[in-house]
């Protein structure tokens, strides 16, 4: 996936790391609010694993490539944490390839390779909480899911 990005977004692949984003800056008023209730939540939340599907254009003009949750774990996070008085919004769980902000390539990388199969499996075995800027990503919190490690 990382190759990918470097190819097409590479202004983006240096700034940060493949990820799922879980709460989006926009869905939530109370940072102390948020963080108490990422850590309970994957205190009791298990590991968990997702793959990857096919290269796709994003609904914001990227490229993407949707992240399949067998287990239902993410959305089940997602749920847990954003309760009121946070606003969750109807989100898909991806993997960003290209974003509009950060590359002009997204026809091109569209032209290349929609519909690829990525078909990464992918174990989630922590949250972190960060912000990204030009200069790339800071790590502020990482909370461990619980249950058994492997």
């Amino acid at each position: 996936m990382q190759e990918l990005r470097r190819e097409w977004d590479p202004v983006m692949a240096e700034r940060i790391d493949p990820h799922i984003t879980l709460v989006y800056p926009q869905e939530f008023t109370d940072e102390d609010l948020l963080l108490e209730r990422t850590s309970e939540t994957a205190s009791r939340t298990e590991p968990f694993e997702v793959r990857s599907g096919t290269v796709e254009r994003s609904n914001l003009g990227g490229v993407w490539t949707h992240v399949i949750d067998d287990s239902g774990t993410w959305s089940e996070l997602r749920t847990a944490i954003l309760t009121p008085p946070f606003t969750p919004y109807p989100v898909t769980p991806h993997i960003t390839i290209v974003h509009p902000r950060t590359s002009n390539r997204s026809m091109e990388a569209l032209a290349a390779i929609d519909g690829t199969q990525v078909c990464r499996r992918c174990r989630v075995d922590e949250v972190l909480y960060a912000e990204t800027g030009r200069n790339g990503t800071r790590v502020l919190r990482t909370f461990p899911l619980g249950g058994p490690r492997e």
